[in-house]
């Protein structure tokens, strides 16, 4: 479940009860989640907030064959979202292209196409300086 933590300036004469309200009904983004909404300063904004931060940890559970706990967590600390974001859609181009080079069409989901396909770097190179 995700767990969503906004920082909001406003101006003085706006009610914060209905812009808190009005964020966390929002639908298909913030309403099924725990959501905190905290009114801060432009100040504060410029000061704390002004490269777009983001964190994200991503938690799975469950169990190998012979009923053993296993758990994964994947973390992320961006100091700049819009950055990370645009790295990651330059990665995905990446890998559409190398495999719109070896002949393959249509769509793809993230668990069809080989971790390599988005870095920069050759197989030779993620074997040398990465395995």
């Amino acid at each position: 479940m995700h767990w969503r933590e906004c920082y909001v300036v406003i101006d003085k004469d706006v009610s914060e009860a209905d812009i808190e309200s009005t964020i966390k009904n929002m639908e298909n983004y913030f309403k099924p989640y725990k959501t905190t909404v905290q009114f801060i300063s432009q100040e504060e904004m410029e000061r704390k907030h002004s490269n777009m931060p983001h964190d994200g940890l991503v938690i799975a559970a469950s169990e190998t064959g012979d009923g053993h706990k296993a758990v994964i967590e994947y973390r992320n600390t961006w100091e700049s979202n819009p950055e990370a974001t645009a790295s990651i859609l330059v990665a995905h181009a990446r890998a559409a292209h190398r495999l719109s080079e070896e002949g393959y069409i249509g769509a793809f989901t993230i668990a069809d196409i080989p971790p390599a396909y988005f870095s920069p770097h050759s197989k030779e190179v993620l074997l040398r300086k990465f395995m």
